[in-house]
């Protein structure tokens, strides 16, 4: 009965101490998850900003190709006589057949101008009044350029023209794209007056931002998830089999115990019982470091006199074998042809 509380004693435990380390290890694989989303929501911004300046910049490369394909001429005339500007005109002044027009100026569109050079933004001027912009010609060459950078996604062109008398008119291209909840990724004007405005509208999927990265991502993530696992149920050699009572009991792994007072092994539910040598013996293993004796160590524990003892040792290192023969994790192992080793493998939870 007293054997019987101790093997139940000593379960309970086991069962406490792999629940205590399943419990951790939900902690730790919760506290990865979270992680993970948060670099990855992080990534994802870092990302989508990347995205928008390359779309940005490859749209004004496109632009500027378009604006520069014929060679023409003009006349300027500013408040300000710098090629240059230093500071945003509030007026520009343009001279025509029909003489001097003054146009207001807005500062910010012209912060946004394709060009700060006032040479090229008359020039501009000039060359989009004889040559009308055409926004799908001018998508379909930029949608060739972003397949060149490897940009891919869903993507409208919108477009304001003012005329001399200062009448808008606009467009998008493809009519069929929605601007619904989708704010403009870049704002490009060109021209003297900063007449012409482009903006880009970009409907980013998820997949558009990440690519691979997201596969790569997740690969490793799982690769961490089967670390973790691997270190939380890893089999160990313990050197401390289980603290002594009083009746001098060890628990050998999971289900075997071994009661040195009653010379008994339990394995599971079976019980095995042995000879006071071979029960003395096994104590003698658990109570040594690593489990190791020496045969002069053995050969003084159970006979004193000096005589050849080769026989006696030999036969109760097999008597102690015969044990552990059905007991597949514990064997007793040779050592340098001068010692013997207990080796226990445990079947940790």
């Amino acid at each position: 009965m007293k054997l019987k509380n101790i093997i139940t004693k000593q379960r309970g435990i086991i069962v406490f101490i792999a629940k205590q380390k399943i419990h951790l290890l939900l902690i730790v694989l919760l506290g990865e998850i979270l992680l993970f989303f948060i670099l990855g929501k992080l990534y994802y911004e870092d990302r989508k900003e990347a995205f928008s300046q390359r779309a940005e910049s490859v749209f004004k490369e496109v632009l500027l190709q378009q604006l520069q394909e014929d060679s023409f001429e003009g006349y300027i005339y500013s408040s300000e006589k710098k090629q240059q500007m230093v500071e945003y005109p509030d007026t520009v002044y343009i001279t025509d057949e029909n003489g001097k027009h003054g146009y207001r100026l807005d500062k910010e569109k012209s912060r946004k101008n394709i060009t700060s050079d006032i040479r090229l933004r008359f020039l501009h001027s000039t060359y989009l009044y004889e040559h009308p912009l055409s926004l799908d010609s001018l998508y379909e060459k930029y949608q060739q350029h972003l397949k060149q950078q490897n940009l891919s996604a869903t993507f409208a062109l919108q477009l304001w023209v003012s005329d001399k008398n200062e009448n808008i008119t606009s467009c998008i291209y493809p009519d069929t794209f929605s601007l619904k909840d989708c704010m403009p990724e870049f704002d490009i004007t060109a021209g003297y007056r900063c007449e012409l405005e482009i903006k880009g509208f970009f409907n980013l999927s998820f997949f558009n931002v990440i690519g691979n990265s997201l596969m790569y991502g997740l690969f490793y993530w799982l690769i961490v998830i089967i670390v973790d696992i691997a270190l939380f149920f890893r089999k160990k050699e313990y050197k401390d089999i289980i603290a002594q009572t009083t009746v001098h009991t060890y628990q050998l792994d999971q289900d075997i115990i071994f009661d040195a007072d009653q010379r008994m092994l339990v394995v599971y539910k079976n019980k095995i019982s042995m000879l006071p040598q071979t029960a003395i013996l096994l104590r003698y293993f658990l109570n040594a470091p690593d489990y190791i004796l020496k045969d002069e160590e053995i050969k003084k524990i159970f006979w004193s006199d000096k005589s050849n003892n080769e026989p006696r040792l030999h036969n109760a290192i097999s008597r102690l074998r015969r044990v552990f023969k059905t007991v597949s994790s514990i064997e007793v192992l040779r050592l340098e042809n001068n010692g013997y080793q207990l080796q226990i493998r445990r079947n940790e939870l």
